[in-house]
């Protein structure tokens, strides 16, 4: 997957938004997703890490990069293709991607 392709208008992001349950598009614009883990867990911070590592070997593998940011318990995941100032469609087959790659490391 190449960091390219047309903007999407907002109605064919709300349209591809409806099949993807819990992202958004964030206040900068960006195709957005926050997962969340119990704090109470020990290991809260180690899981968190461990989905942001999948993430990259996936973003990697597809020359896809998102935005990531992660703490104790919690990371964000953001994408935007950046070389067509925009959320495209390659955006939202990455976020479906993603999904998929890491449902054994997302939050339950």
């Amino acid at each position: 997957m190449a960091c390219s392709g047309q903007v999407l208008s907002e109605a064919e992001i709300q349209e591809k938004l409806s099949g993807l349950e819990g992202w958004q598009i964030s206040a900068e614009g960006r195709l957005s997703r926050r997962y969340d883990w119990p704090k109470k867990k020990k290991d809260s911070f180690a899981r968190a890490k461990a989905f942001i590592d999948k993430v990259s070997e996936v973003a990697e593998g597809r020359n896809h990069h998102p935005e990531l940011h992660f703490g104790w318990g919690y990371a964000v995941m953001e994408f935007y293709t950046h070389t067509v100032n925009g959320i495209t469609s390659t955006d939202f087959e990455m976020a479906i991607l993603v999904e998929s790659e890491t449902k054994d490391l997302q939050a339950k």
